[in-house]
């Protein structure tokens, strides 16, 4: 598994957020969303790798809190928005000041060649508000 890029900004246990980032395929171009065949999300603590919420290969392609939207170019831009909730949140172990997740998009499209897949991997912080002053 590759190694996810680290967020700076972190979120308070128990609220919601907002993560996008840009779709593209191989070759850095947008993918038009009538390609996508599949887009889902795996969501894990970083330590234990212990599932958040449910969200195991959970497919996000316009339902369960992700969109996908694409601005006309030149050049187009697809984009992926996923919206965090206070359940996605959560903190495991009440000793941590913070506590790291990992957000693992995958997604599917068939333009030229059929079967293309991708994957975008993120970590962000969650802080265990009963810690902070």
């Amino acid at each position: 598994m590759s190694t996810p890029q680290l967020l700076t900004d972190t979120l308070l246990e128990g609220t919601t957020g907002l993560y996008s980032f840009v779709l593209v395929d191989e070759n850095g171009v947008a993918i038009d969303p009538i390609f996508l065949t599949t887009l889902t999300l795996t969501l894990y603590d970083a330590d234990s790798l212990t599932i958040v919420n449910g969200r195991n290969h959970q497919d996000i392609h316009n339902v369960n809190g992700g969109s996908v939207t694409t601005m006309p170019g030149p050049p187009a831009t697809t984009t992926v928005t996923f919206v965090i909730l206070p359940a996605d949140t959560v903190i495991f172990n009440e000793q941590r000041r913070v506590e790291y997740r990992v957000l693992h998009f995958r997604w599917t499209w068939t333009s030229n060649t059929p079967g293309n897949t991708a994957a975008h991997v993120v970590q962000f912080g969650i802080e265990n508000v009963d810690l902070f002053p």
